[in-house]
């Protein structure tokens, strides 16, 4: 089932923790990371299950482990970042320093719009526990692609919108240099 802009709505509306416990396979995962886009999207609070490797997905450890069990890892949480973090980690060898550079940049670009700088610098700390490179340049290459970023966004083709408006880039620069 989708998760439409309905669902969303409705989840932001209960003002409530939600907690995500998607298929522990590679769709489900994959699908998780999606919904963890739209939560962030909508400001909604959520953190993830994390099933382990008990089970597929809920019913099947309701099935096979029982109600208690259930319960029990239901309250086995983990952040966004960690969830983002596992998922990228999953698909690299991190012995090997390309492997590694290649999974920083995964997780950049899952984090690139962000604008909290403890929350940046937390996922920074993260990397470089994982990856044995430091905080400090971990964050100057985070700092480094958000700039490129910005800057492609300000120097692509307008829209209609800024051809009309040609302050507009203008703003956009701006708040970016004044963002820092």
């Amino acid at each position: 089932t989708a998760l439409s802009e309905k669902h969303i709505s409705m989840l932001k509306n209960e003002g409530v923790e939600i907690r995500l416990c998607l298929d522990n396979d590679k769709a489900g995962q994959t699908n998780t990371l999606s919904i963890v886009k739209k939560f962030n999207k909508a400001g909604i609070k959520f953190r993830v299950v994390k099933l382990h490797d008990l089970a597929k997905d809920c019913d099947e450890l309701l099935k096979n482990h029982g109600k208690d069990v259930l319960l029990e890892k239901l309250d086995d949480l983990i952040t966004q970042q960690d969830f983002i973090i596992d998922y990228h980690k999953f698909n690299h060898n991190l012995t090997d320093d390309s492997e590694k550079k290649a999974f920083i940049r995964q997780v950049f670009n899952e984090i690139i719009n962000l604008t909290d700088n403890l929350e940046i610098e937390e996922y920074c700390a993260k990397l470089a526990s994982i990856t044995n490179y430091s905080k400090l340049n971990i964050e100057k290459e985070f700092h480094k692609l958000k700039k490129k970023v910005v800057t492609t966004q300000v120097t692509a083709t307008p829209t209609e919108n800024e051809i009309e408006n040609p302050g507009f880039v203008d703003e956009k620069l701006y708040r970016y240099q004044t963002s820092d």
